[in-house]
């Protein structure tokens, strides 16, 4: 079982891509000002939804449903219980981890 944090950068808007479950996967992280609130979207390879406009709230599985077999959550240092604001997921105290199954 492998574990991985999933960057996040100090931008509003961030894309990326991550190897997961052996193939690599584009992660899209929105924050909306308006409602202090993180989105995440992802898509495989061919650009094909895997999940989209996904909340990053802290105790739930974010890719649950998906054909994602690991799981992707979020690790909150200061054990706050809530959505992470900018600075918290910026910042680091909240992060994003995966964790491989294999």
């Amino acid at each position: 079982m492998a574990i991985s944090e999933i960057p996040v950068i100090n931008e509003t808007v961030q894309t990326f891509d991550i190897p997961i479950d052996g193939e690599i996967i584009t992660l899209r992280l929105t924050f909306n000002p308006l409602d202090n609130l993180w989105r995440m979207s992802a898509t495989d390879a061919e650009d094909n939804k895997i999940f989209s406009g996904r909340p990053l709230v802290t105790g739930q599985i974010l890719n649950t449903g998906t054909s994602i077999d690991g799981f992707m959550f979020l690790d909150d240092s200061e054990n706050t219980g809530a959505s992470p604001d900018f600075e918290q997921l910026v910042g680091g105290q909240v992060t994003i981890i995966y964790v491989d199954p294999i």
